[in-house]
C-alpha cells in the first residue's frame, strides 16, 4: 500500500534497474537499522551511487507524504480527547487541552564548517526539533533542522510567527501543555516555577517515604498532573526514536562511503566515452573482438570488472550481441524445499515464476545464454587435480543440450 501511494500521489518513480519495492527497501534499511552505504550496497547488490540516489528519491517522496499525515484532525479545537475525558485525574481540569509541545535533539550530519553552531548541551552535533502531538501518540506538527544551540523558546516563537510552517494554533480557550522552558501565555500552559517546587515525575518518586513523594501544596499538585499529562510528548519521541535506529546513530551517515565524491584518475587509465559507455569500454579492452573469437589466449590476460550484477548483465549482453552465433539459453530449475508442515507458507506466493525472477548476490540468475567462443569462469571446485576449480577460466568450443565442452 505504501509503495502504491508513493507512486500514485507523491512522485516516486521506478527506474529501469531498480523497482519501487527495492527503492523503498533501501530507504527502510537505512532508517530502521542505521546501516551504512557499504552494507546496503552488499545487501542489494547495487553501486554506492545507485543506493544514494534511490535513498534520496524515496526521501523526497516521503517528505511530501509527511505533509499529509503529520497534521491535526479537522476538529481538533472542538472536541475533548478521550484520554482526558475518561480520566478523573485530568477531567475537567485539562478538558481544553489539545496536546503537548516540546523539543528534542537528534544527531545530525552537517559539513565541518557548520558544526560549531550545531554542538549544544549534548556536546555533539545535533539538530533541535520542535514537535507537537496529540494524546494518541501521533505527531501533529514537526519543525526540524534547527541548530543544536537554538533554544526551544526561539524555535517556538518563530513557529508561531511564520505562516509557511503551518503551525496548528489553539483557539476558543484551547491550549497545549508545555514545560518550563516555554513561555506561559494564552494557548500554552506551562507549570509553576520555583527552586522549591517540583515538576518532573522522577522528582516526586525520589522520596523515601510516601509522605515525601506526595505533592506539597496546590502548585506541586498541579505540576504533578501537568507533568503526567504532558509526558505524552516524551513517549511519542521515545517510540519514534526506538523505531528508527538511524535517529540514534549517524556514525554511518556522511562518511567516505556515503553520498557522492569527486575522484581524479590518471589520464592513462581513463577510457573516453563516445556516448555508449559499454561500447567504449569493450572496444578499448577487446579491440577487434570479432576477429579473435577462436583465439583462447586473447581472453587470458584481460577482463572487465563491474561493481554490480546490473552492470555485468548489460556488459555481458552487449558482448554476446557481437557474436554471430545463435547460441543457447540454459535455465535453472527452482522450487521450494519440502518441509514437514506444508501449511507454513503459501505456495502461490513463492511460485517458480517468483523464484526464477530473483536477482541477488550469491545466487545465479535463472537464465544463462552461451555461445561458442565465450569465455566462462568456474564458481565451484569440480575436479581440482585436473585444474577444474573455483576461478578457472575456460573457452567454450561446443554447446549441447545437456553438455558444454570447453
Amino acid at each position: 500500500m505504501l509503495c502504491r501511494d508513493l507512486v500514485a500521489h507523491y512522485g516516486l518513480k521506478k527506474s529501469r534497474r531498480v523497482s519501487i519495492e527495492e527503492s523503498l527497501g533501501i530507504f527502510l534499511l537505512y532508517l530502521a537499522h542505521g546501516c551504512g552505504n557499504r552494507l546496503v550496497q552488499e545487501f542489494f547488490n547495487h553501486s554506492g551511487e545507485t543506493i544514494h540516489r534511490h535513498f534520496h528519491k524515496v526521501l523526497d517522496a516521503v517528505v511530501n507524504l509527511s505533509k499529509d499525515i503529520i497534521k491535526t484532525n479537522a476538529n481538533y479545537n472542538e472536541t475533548i480527547p478521550e484520554h482526558i475525558l475518561n480520566n478523573p485525574r485530568y477531567y475537567p481540569y485539562f478538558k481544553n487541552c489539545i496536546g503537548a509541545i516540546d523539543g528534542t535533539h537528534v544527531k545530525a550530519s552537517v559539513p565541518q564548517r557548520d558544526q560549531i553552531k550545531y554542538i549544544g548541551r549534548k556536546n555533539c552535533v545535533t539538530q533541535n526539533i520542535m514537535a507537537a502531538c496529540d494524546f494518541n501518540i501521533c505527531f501533529t506538527f514537526v519543525w526540524a533542522g534547527w541548530e543544536g544551540t537554538a533554544h526551544d523558546t526561539r524555535i517556538f516563537n518563530k513557529a508561531r510567527r511564520r505562516r509557511e510552517v503551518k503551525f496548528p494554533f489553539p483557539t476558543d480557550g484551547k491550549f497545549y501543555l508545555v514545560d518550563a522552558g516555554y513561555p506561559n501565555t494564552k494557548g500554552y500552559l506551562a507549570p509553576y516555577k520555583g527552586s522549591n517546587i517540583r515538576y518532573h515525575i522522577p522528582d516526586f518518586r525520589r522520596g523515601q517515604t510516601r509522605a515525601l513523594r506526595e505533592p506539597k501544596g496546590f502548585k506541586e499538585k498541579f505540576n504533578y498532573y501537568h507533568s503526567s499529562l504532558r509526558n505524552v510528548i516524551e513517549r511519542t519521541f521515545g517510540v519514534w526514536k526506538s523505531r528508527w535506529v538511524l535517529l540514534r546513530d549517524f556514525s554511518n551517515i556522511g562518511g567516505p562511503n556515503d553520498g557522492e565524491a569527486e575522484v581524479e584518475y590518471p589520464e592513462d587509465v581513463v577510457v573516453r566515452s563516445t556516448g555508449d559507455h559499454i561500447h567504449s569500454i569493450v572496444s578499448t579492452i577487446y579491440p577487434s573482438f570479432e576477429n579473435h573469437l577462436n583465439d583462447p589466449s586473447y581472453f587470458q590476460d584481460k577482463a572487465i570488472l563491474v561493481p554490480t550484477n546490473e552492470e555485468f548483465d548489460a556488459t555481458n549482453d552487449y558482448i554476446l550481441g557481437l557474436m554471430k552465433d545463435e547460441g543457447k539459453t540454459y535455465m535453472s530449475s527452482n522450487s521450494l524445499c519440502e518441509i514437514e508442515l506444508p501449511d507454513c507458507f503459501e505456495e502461490l506466493i513463492y511460485s517458480s515464476v517468483v523464484l526464477n525472477g530473483f536477482k541477488t548476490s550469491r545466487i545465479s540468475n535463472h537464465k544463462l545464454t552461451l555461445k561458442i567462443g565465450v569465455p566462462v569462469m568456474l564458481l565451484r571446485n569440480i575436479e581440482q587435480t585436473k585444474g577444474l576449480c573455483n576461478g578457472t577460466r575456460l573457452h567454450i568450443v561446443r554447446i549441447g543440450r545437456h553438455v558444454i565442452e570447453a
